[in-house]
């Protein structure tokens, strides 16, 4: 990021925080999702350079998050798969395959 960029942070959901988006939830837990943008202020072209992914526990239950449309589909299947990496339900691609998890 050069000097005199100006990073933006996005999502679409959040009316309290809009640069987050809760993409998963599961009980007291749930899968934040937000953008991470940079304007070049001399040109003015924004590029996207990361997206984050950040997991919270809740001192109470957290509402279902439900996807309406194919995109929120699509973000609630990556928020899922984030959550189980977090609490190793899933493993990264590789890591502890065994002979019969790869004929799957």
């Amino acid at each position: 990021m050069e000097i005199g960029s100006l990073l933006y942070l996005n999502s679409q959901d959040c009316k309290l925080c809009p640069w987050l988006q809760i993409v998963y939830t599961e009980g007291r837990h749930m899968q934040i999702s937000t953008k991470a943008s940079v304007m070049d202020a001399a040109t003015s072209s924004n590029n996207l350079t990361n997206i984050f992914h950040f997991t919270f526990e809740t001192d109470q239950p957290v509402p279902r998050s439900l996807p309406k449309t194919y995109h929120e589909s699509m973000l609630y299947l990556d928020g899922r798969r984030h959550y189980q990496l977090v609490t190793g339900v899933r493993k990264f691609y590789g890591q502890g395959e065994t002979h019969s998890d790869a004929s799957l």
